[in-house]
């Protein structure tokens, strides 16, 4: 099944589902298999779980072409979010990022999340848990993925700062 995504240039480009990488995090094991579940049902197969924000840090870190979009859960500690959020956005290691779960819990972190969105690195929202991909799908039809090999940046140092390249 092919999905339609529009450019900033208003160019209608067709991608399959397929073509898609997502990484997602959760630190719940059960929640983390049925969201790749939900969007492996959808058509969405290009997914990856990480347990937990460390994991996937280093799967961000070691990927050989970027992830697409990065989908969190609202569950994680929020100091490792920020953490995982802010090396994806200053090493460019996705474009896009999206929370999914309840939005309470991080209603007193709005600013960190509004000051993180950029033209490099776009907030998608947050969505229900468990995920429906019907409205995942309606936020992608809003964004241009652009495919494209991972060039040599920088990699995150896990204690802080950045090592170069590896």
């Amino acid at each position: 099944m092919t999905n339609h995504f529009i450019s900033a240039a208003s160019d209608l480009v067709a991608f399959e589902k397929n073509d898609i990488r997502i990484l997602i995090v959760d630190d719940w094991s059960f929640q983390l298999m049925e969201t790749v579940s939900k969007l492996s049902e959808a058509g969405y197969f290009n997914t990856y779980p990480a347990l937990g924000c460390m994991e996937g840090l280093i799967a961000l870190h070691n990927a050989q072409k970027t992830y697409d979009i990065l989908l969190c859960s609202t569950s994680l500690n929020f100091a490792e979010l920020s953490i995982l959020l802010q090396a994806a956005s200053r090493n460019h290691l996705t474009r896009y990022y999206s929370l999914i779960g309840d939005a309470g819990p991080l209603d007193s972190h709005l600013e960190f999340f509004q000051n993180l969105n950029t033209h490099t690195f776009r907030f998608l929202g947050v969505f229900d848990k468990p995920l429906l991909p019907y409205s995942f799908g309606r936020a992608l039809a809003h964004v241009h993925i652009h495919k494209n090999q991972r060039i040599a940046a920088p990699s995150p140092d896990i204690r802080g700062g950045n090592a170069g390249p590896s």
